[in-house]
């Protein structure tokens, strides 16, 4: 049960009440680190209520100060400077970040995050056959054709300034005969193509529609 007073909190593990529950104490005396801490007891407090609204406040009233969000930004990249002129220190921030990655289960969750359809870059599964023609040479030059057509935009946000993809309007998984067909494909930023991918023939009558209006012809005319 989580014991609660006006200004201290209990540690879960020894029953100590403290200001604060550090990292330190956690680390020396529970050999736990602050997430580990948290995830085991989700309903505890590290800091006292009071305390923790005085913070909030307190930060609030120091961020909205004239010039210090611009002192607080140098700051970080003087620091920024420091670090990257010193090799030794950089070593030692890699070994320390793949220690806890290694340690934790970070790693599997991430890889179970990415995985299939919650990747950005998921496209309905990439077979080998596909892979081969996104490494072929008309494939290269039907993506230059189609970004070409478009203007280098994104025809559906517009954005032109921007990373772009060519997606193939009816999915390849379905149509591998349209993959080299110029008028089956459409320029699409990243955020644009992370927000069509599965759910791709929602999307088909709007895009023909701009293939329709630039080329005012047959929408399956014209292989690379």
């Amino acid at each position: 049960m989580v014991m609660l007073m006006k200004d201290k909190v209990q540690c879960q593990i020894c029953g100590r009440w403290f200001r604060q529950i550090t990292e330190t104490h956690l680390q020396f005396k529970h050999d736990m680190t602050m997430e580990e801490y948290r995830e085991k007891y989700p309903d505890s407090e590290t800091l006292p209520e009071n305390i923790r609204l005085r913070l909030v406040e307190a930060n609030k009233e120091k961020w909205n100060r004239p010039g210090y969000r611009e002192k607080v930004a140098k700051k970080i990249s003087d620091m920024n400077k420091i670090v990257m002129n010193d090799p030794d220190r950089i070593k030692r921030l890699q070994m320390s970040s793949r220690r806890r990655w290694d340690e934790s289960n970070e790693r599997e969750k991430y890889s179970e995050m990415r995985k299939g359809e919650n990747n950005p870059n998921w496209r309905g599964g990439c077979t080998p056959e596909k892979q081969d023609l996104c490494n072929s040479s008309k494939y290269s030059q039907w993506r230059r054709k189609v970004l070409e057509r478009d203007g280098h935009r994104c025809r559906k946000c517009g954005r032109q300034n921007a990373i772009l993809h060519c997606h193939h309007i009816l999915r390849y998984s379905d149509y591998p005969e349209l993959a080299l067909n110029m008028n089956n494909g459409i320029s699409l930023c990243r955020d644009c193509h992370s927000e069509v991918t599965g759910n791709e023939y929602e999307y088909v009558s709007y895009f023909l529609g701009f293939i329709f209006d630039d080329k005012g012809r047959e929408i399956f005319g014209g292989d690379c």
